[in-house]
């Protein structure tokens, strides 16, 4: 090993926790960005600016190392050596399926994951669209880089170009490199002030109790996670154009930036969905606040937790000024926030079940004849865990909202009707900006729908409409046990129950609750935890005539007391534990 090899610094917060989560997982942490280039471009003077460029900036030639006895890696600087560039040329695909070829290059080329310790933090690939129009591709761990970084890479990479092509300057001012920005964070962490800093973080740990928040069940969320990796798919959130206008236009009168106010949305939905008050956020703070931060190249940007608490009886106005200003106070607070110094590296450091990022806005270089531009539809970033992720790029112009899930605890079709449900409620607020919160629509329309349809009274004695049209809910299960009674219905941890099973016990406490005034238009209160007794009880309560009111049994106990005297419910469903905590 030479003497260069043996010389190395700590990683960053941000570097550390990419480390460790690709040590994890074999799917990596990465950063995928797409340049698009216009005009006549010469690939082996691009291929030489690539190599100066990553001869310029040290963290692209960064390997991680593990020293013996140490938990934690050192980055250490490699000297600069060769560089690839291979070229795929997409000419021979018919034209309108160019793009989405070179996007599926692009995801093909962050997959495998990459080989921190000998140094592999990046990938790169030339697409030919056509004669006078290429993509180029690259796939950055991030532990090198986040989406903050593309564009100053990208303006490196063309200014050396320049020089290749014209001969020009050979020597320009040497960058921030990011090994001293990494030993900045760690004099910051270490300083007088940092005690403060972290204190702050903890303190907003314990007032919201984020701990017991990162383990609560999600909305539509599978009742166990299936084997295997953290795979991350994405859906779209269908917003027309009309929609996005009016949501850029009303941010502007309630003098708030666009995310902020669609970050408020999202609390909306995961509280409307979890029937809780109060949900947390994992926000991805690009950290390039400060100029001189703005041109690094390497990782900056870290999810940091926003709670949020809505009243439903509130317009979404309220609710985005309070995010707003959580958002504000966190801010000189956002440097001091890492797993290791606020919780340390245990359980819960698992990362943010619910995030929110706002994508770096789309961005165009010109030089030399050349038209650089980044490609929205090609770019994403993946740096850490998460359950559900939502991403908004672009705005009044081009709003895109992607909703982005951990396959493994939802499946494609929940995450769909998530992405509607968020859709039907930025609709609505577009439309009626200051209605309370509980008057906006909670499920997507097609959900409605589907609702409607299953809930209307069933056919009169004797009717001949038979199906689906006309039937109750109950009806509905009722012949799916009638068509295969032993089929599995209910899987909840250890137990398991087939649809007659369900069936006979949801029968049983339907004519207990018939005798004790269930009916028609007579509310019964549901306190349980999620549970196989849970969907027995709200069975029992469509087969009794009646309907249910959903009791939080981690609420408090003066909160039920008033769901219960606000809506009259008569009857109560729980079980000898949590009525202890109930109020009389």
């Amino acid at each position: 090993m030479t003497e260069s090899l043996e010389v190395g610094f700590r990683p960053s917060p941000q570097q550390l926790r990419a480390w460790r989560l690709q040590k994890e997982r074999p799917a990596p942490c990465s950063v995928l960005c797409a340049l698009r280039i216009e005009g006549n471009l010469d690939p082996h003077a691009l291929r030489r600016a690539l190599a100066a460029t990553v001869a310029r900036h040290e963290i692209l030639r960064t390997a991680f190392r593990l020293p013996a006895g140490l938990s934690m890696p050192l980055q250490v600087i490699l000297e600069p050596g060769s560089v690839s560039l291979p070229e795929v040329d997409l000419r021979s695909v018919p034209e309108p399926d160019r793009p989405a070829g070179a996007a599926a290059l692009l995801r093909s080329l962050g997959d495998p994951p990459f080989e921190l310790e000998r140094g592999e933090g990046w990938r790169a690939l030339l697409a030919r669209l056509g004669p006078r129009e290429h993509e180029l591709l690259l796939a950055l761990s991030a532990a090198c880089a986040d989406p903050g970084a593309c564009e100053p890479l990208a303006a490196d990479l063309l200014a050396a170009y320049e020089r290749e092509v014209t001969g020009g300057e050979s020597d320009p001012e040497p960058p921030l490199q990011y090994a001293d920005v990494a030993e900045w964070q760690h004099r910051l962490l270490e300083g007088e002030d940092a005690a403060e800093g972290i204190e702050a973080w903890r303190e907003q740990w314990r007032v919201h109790d984020i701990d017991a928040r990162l383990t609560l069940p999600l909305p539509l969320e599978e009742s166990e996670a299936a084997p295997g990796p953290f795979t991350s798919r994405e859906t779209a959130v269908p917003l027309d154009r009309e929609t996005a206008g009016a949501l850029a236009r009303l941010a502007g009168v309630w003098d708030c930036p666009l995310p902020v106010l669609l970050l408020a949305a999202w609390h909306a939905v995961i509280q409307r969905g979890t029937g809780r008050d109060e949900s947390l956020v994992g926000v991805l703070y690009a950290g390039r606040e400060a100029e001189e931060l703005r041109g690094v190249v390497g990782p900056l940007a870290r999810y940091l937790p926003v709670a949020a608490r809505f009243s439903p009886e509130s317009p979404l106005r309220e609710a985005v000024a309070q995010v707003r200003q959580t958002m504000t106070e966190a801010e000189p607070w956002a440097e001091y926030f890492s797993w290791d110094h606020v919780i340390g590296n245990g359980p819960a450091a698992g990362g943010f079940p619910v995030c929110f990022e706002a994508a770096p806005g789309e961005w165009e270089l010109a030089m030399n004849g050349l038209r650089v531009a980044s490609v929205r539809a090609g770019t994403s970033a993946l740096l850490d865990r998460f359950a559900l992720a939502l991403s908004c790029q672009g705005g009044e112009e081009g709003l895109r909202l992607t909703l982005r899930y951990d396959s493994r605890r939802f499946r494609g079709q929940a995450a769909r009707r998530l992405a509607g449900r968020l859709a039907a409620l930025l609709g609505s607020v577009a439309a009626r900006p200051e209605a309370p919160l509980a008057d906006h629509p909670a499920l997507a329309e097609e959900e409605l729908g589907l609702w409607r349809e299953l809930s209307v009274a069933p056919p009169a004695a004797g009717a001949a409409a038979r199906g689906r049209d006309g039937k109750t809910l109950s009806a509905v299960f009722e012949e799916q046990v009638d068509r295969d009674p032993e089929r599995l219905a209910v899987v909840a941890g250890e137990e398991r129950l087939t649809f007659r099973e369900l069936d006979a016990r949801a029968n049983r406490l339907a004519w207990h609750l018939r005798a004790t005034g269930a009916g028609p238009e007579v509310p019964v209160a549901l306190c349980l935890e999620r549970s196989a007794e849970a969907l027995v009880a709200l069975l029992a309560v469509w087969k009794a005539g009646a309907f249910y009111v959903p009791l939080d049994p981690t609420q408090p106990a003066g909160r039920l007391a008033y769901i219960l005297t606000d809506t009259g419910a008569p009857l109560l469903v729980t079980d000898s534990r949590l009525a202890a905590g109930l109020p009389a």
